[in-house]
């Protein structure tokens, strides 16, 4: 069943690139620290028992009477998980929360989710979402929300809290119930993305995308189907750790290229390298298909999103106003795809906006032939160069930059998103004349910056001396960055600060895998140009960066910005350090949980 469902949606051939991995990597492993293939932070043991003491406690307390002591609370919680964990009934084949029939305590358990049933609201309802930081959101949905109708979403698509893991403490789970994506007709759940709690806050431990694809299989239990390109298939089922902050898998196939042959590979760690696993010869027709689990995929009782009320209050609506990009020198408006209309903004900067009419064509197949604006009465063709026509009509963000240069040139910034999600921009200088295109930015303004603590700050454009511009990399896994700029005389991005800063979220999900030198930089807890290095499985976070030589990381635990040093050799990143301690290595090969895109 998972087979039919993945390839239906590969088919429409939109994925999140920008986000998603297809490295051969799944999104996330059972496999420790330090194993090559992982992509998501590992929980320390210690951390883990602490988090599922907690939070049994709690669920004990809620439940035991007045009179009862601490330890019998504890005593009590600790039986009903073990009961419900052997129980035949523990999570039923509907999922249908048993576990969380007390209506106070689900109340509380939605609270604590709120984080997350919030901005996955937000990413069906909000159609310029993209343009604001997630943490919690799964990759999957925003996928979905490229292309399919809000109503279908809202219908389709929602939320259900239940004991997946068997400890007592009901999972969120984020689900798509869409049938007719499905070849076989027959009842599916994809799962978006499995959440438990970790320290009172909500932990991703499943996330699922196209390329990535989860299905609830019940009792406890999911499907798994992956692919890393022709010749890399990933399929296998698995369930949570008792905890609920871990993959753990039952069974696990994968293929892969050895030599320009295609091999089969099978292991029960979810690691997809050949030399932790067994190979072995399909048997039958079906060939690896023949090793797919292949039980019904009882549909999840959800609570569709049109249901779920209460997310106005997690991003502030004022804060994402468009009026808020309308300053002295900037001018903000939006093109949202084909036809003729018109919408207003200050151009001239004398107070009063201009009328704005924009024209745009399409052919049969959606393509833009022409694509035209009319200011105050006055046509401009806008010239067919770069990629914008073959974008334009998925909506354009348009920046309008006034400068005080003595050509007495304005700056037209055209935002879009290209086949593969990533935000671009196309640039044009108005003479007042003509639109003249200077060139096409793989990036786009940013409307956040990140702080300290991991910890994200909205920032909007508001003079053309001072704005932030976010681009992706592909060095530590693809990344994306944002940099202080101001336009340039050529009239493109100038950065104004020697660092770019990675976008990236509170938890690190990249681990080393070997010792590697570095050097301890200046900040209130660290020397400058001490040499030190990062440990094997040390989890760390990427911090800044000057985009040629160093990369300045977050070590977990430990104080201070670590530097590493990286040079292209052959057109691939390695590892360089002057002193000679390290030689050169493949980036690669030094960390785990890189995930590429692509």
């Amino acid at each position: 069943m998972v087979k039919k469902s993945f390839l239906k949606i590969l088919g429409l051939g939109l994925s999140l690139t920008m986000l998603c991995g297809c490295s051969g990597n799944k999104a996330t492993t059972d496999a420790p620290a330090g194993t090559e293939g992982q992509t998501s932070a590992p929980a320390k043991a210690s951390d883990a028992d602490q988090d599922s003491a907690e939070t049994d406690t709690e669920n004990a307390e809620q439940s035991a009477t007045d009179e009862a002591s601490s330890q019998q609370d504890n005593a009590e919680a600790s039986g009903d998980s073990a009961e419900n964990s052997t129980g035949e009934d523990s999570t039923s084949d509907s999922a249908d929360a048993d576990s969380t029939s007390n209506a106070a305590e689900t109340g509380d358990y939605l609270a604590k989710y709120k984080p997350v049933l919030d901005e996955s609201y937000n990413c069906i309802t909000d159609d310029k979402y993209y343009e604001n930081a997630t943490i919690y959101t799964p990759m999957g949905l925003m996928e979905i929300q490229n292309y399919r109708e809000k109503s279908d979403l809202l219908e389709n698509v929602g939320y259900i809290l239940t004991d997946v893991s068997g400890d007592g403490i009901p999972e969120l789970m984020i689900a798509d119930n869409t049938d007719s994506e499905y070849e076989d007709g027959e009842p599916h759940s994809t799962v978006l993305g499995c959440y438990t709690l970790k320290n009172g806050e909500p932990n991703m431990t499943i996330e699922g995308w196209a390329r990535n694809s989860y299905e609830w299989i019940g009792n406890g239990q999911f499907s798994y189907l992956g692919s890393g390109g022709a010749m890399n298939t990933y399929l296998g089922t698995c369930h949570l750790s008792e905890d609920g902050t871990e993959i753990v898998w039952d069974t696990y196939y994968f293929s892969d290229d050895v030599d320009g042959e295609l091999k089969y590979f099978t292991n029960t760690t979810g690691s997809d390298e050949i030399a932790d696993s067994e190979e072995f010869i399909p048997e039958g027709a079906d060939g690896i298909w023949g090793y797919e689990a292949d039980p019904p995929c009882p549909k999840l009782e959800i609570t569709p999103f049109k249901e779920y009320l209460g997310a106005s209050d997690s991003v502030d609506d004022d804060e994402r106003n468009p009026a808020k990009m309308q300053s002295e020198k900037i001018a903000y408006f939006y093109i949202p795809g084909p036809g003729t209309e018109s919408c207003s903004a200050d151009l001239d900067g004398d107070g009063k906006d201009e009328t704005i009419t924009y024209d745009m064509a399409v052919d049969e197949n959606d393509m833009t032939t022409s694509f035209s604006l009319n200011i105050n009465g006055r046509d401009y063709e806008m010239p067919n160069e770069g990629d914008l026509y073959y974008y334009a009509m998925r909506g354009l963000d348009c920046f309008w930059f006034r400068t005080n240069n003595e050509a007495k040139n304005h700056y037209l910034y055209m935002q879009y998103t290209s086949d593969s999600d990533y935000l671009m921009t196309a640039m044009y200088k108005f003479d007042g004349k003509s639109f003249t295109h200077l060139y096409d930015l793989n990036g786009a303004i940013a409307f956040w910056k990140m702080k300290e603590g991991a910890e994200y700050e909205y920032t909007y454009p508001t003079d053309p001396d001072d704005f932030f511009v976010e681009s992706s990399q592909q060095i530590l896994g693809t990344q994306f960055v944002t940099q202080r700029c101001k336009i340039g005389a050529d009239g493109m991005p100038e950065p104004i600060e020697e660092f770019m800063y990675y976008q990236t979220g509170a938890e690190p999900y990249i681990s080393a895998s070997k010792l590697i030198p570095c050097d301890l930089m200046a900040d209130e807890n660290a020397t400058k140009g001490v040499a030190n290095a990062i440990w094997q499985d040390n989890m760390v976070t990427p911090y800044r960066t000057d985009g040629k030589t160093f990369i300045d990381l977050k070590v977990e635990s430990y104080p201070g910005l670590y530097r590493i040093y990286y040079a292209m050799k052959d057109g691939r990143y390695v590892l360089t350090y002057t002193d000679g301690m390290l030689g050169s290595a493949l980036i690669t090969e030094c960390f785990n949980g890189l995930n590429f895109a692509g």
